[in-house]
């Protein structure tokens, strides 16, 4: 992921080269994805490496750290310079990933699921501003 060989790492998911429940377990794999994705950058491909996670194996605090990073670019108050949703060069799909990962978040973990579904809807309100 540091390497920026999106190509090999899309082919390795795509075939299955490594038994994906790594993302899943992998503490140093899933900390360095969610500061990735906490820098700004390499968001889509981040976000299209965790279509392959199952939340329902993350623990609390990772699943809070990537809930309040959604909340951050749905938030439309903040500094447009500042929010990742207007730097990256596919908005939509941003949302669209976020969004079903809250879902996800929400069907895994009853905890989180009020504040899931209230943030699915600021992404939506952040995409239109």
């Amino acid at each position: 992921m540091n390497n920026s060989n999106e190509v090999f790492l899309k082919n390795a998911l795509g075939g299955e080269l490594f038994d994906l429940e790594y993302l899943d377990v992998n503490i140093e794999i899933k900390d360095q994805m969610l500061s990735i994705l906490e820098k700004g950058t390499k968001t889509e491909l981040i976000l299209n490496v965790l279509t392959y996670a199952d939340f329902a194996k993350w623990g609390k605090d990772d699943i809070r750290r990537f809930i309040d990073w959604v909340a951050a670019i749905s938030d439309t108050n903040a500094d447009i310079k500042d929010n990742v949703l207007y730097k990256c060069y596919n908005p939509m799909l941003v949302v669209c990933l976020c969004g079903e990962f809250l879902g996800k978040i929400a069907e895994a973990r009853s905890l989180f699921g009020y504040e899931c579904g209230s943030i699915t809807g600021d992404l939506v309100d952040a995409l239109g501003a």
